[in-house]
């Protein structure tokens, strides 16, 4: 819903090429909607007239708040509910289906918060997930630090920096992280 299609197209192949795979192998589709689709009953209508009851693994959602409708507010539980549940029904057909959907801290940054705080919006937003990846920049602004808060699992930890179209792991960095980011909680 935010890359242009070309930019999507660019970032998929490059990964690909990357990681040695045939992106004309994959079975992906990458569909750009950006200045085509704001709010949710567009979103449900244009995913029931193009692709009707195709089933995906995995969908990912970027960015979530395109999908609030004009008469919503992100900062709303029910209408953040709502949205969430809408996007459960149509795309989490079986146990194996997977909803990614990126979302952004408020402005300011939000990094030092409780990473179930850190999204922008209600509550719900950061509690109501299996799987909370929170990515922040680290000081020198190469590398993002993930931070994995999972359902009954304790929190993991990990730094990785953009190389030739892929993230990759900074061994170093993550140890450094992890001995600061125990420290302080």
């Amino acid at each position: 819903l935010e890359l242009q299609a070309c930019d999507l197209d660019k970032r998929v192949r490059q990964m690909a090429k990357r990681l040695g795979v045939d992106p004309e192998a994959i079975c992906l589709d990458v569909i750009g909607l950006r200045h085509q689709i704001r709010g949710m009953k567009a979103f449900r209508r244009w995913y029931e007239d193009m692709l009707g009851s195709k089933a995906y693994d995995l969908v990912v959602i970027d960015p979530f708040y395109k999908l609030f409708d004009r008469d919503m507010d992100i900062n709303q539980e029910g209408d953040a509910l709502a949205i969430l549940d809408q996007l459960r029904a149509m795309f989490l057909r079986d146990e194996r289906s997977a909803l990614a959907m990126a979302h952004h801290f408020p402005k300011g940054g939000g990094a030092r918060a409780d990473a179930a705080d850190r999204p922008s919006g209600s509550a719900a937003l950061g509690r109501d997930f299996d799987v909370l990846i929170s990515v922040t920049r680290d000081a020198s602004g190469r590398r993002r630090q993930l931070q994995f808060t999972q359902r009954a699992f304790p929190e993991t930890f990990m730094v990785v920096e953009w190389k030739d179209g892929l993230f990759e792991r900074d061994e170093e960095a993550t140890e450094r992280g992890q001995q600061s980011h125990s420290r302080t909680e």
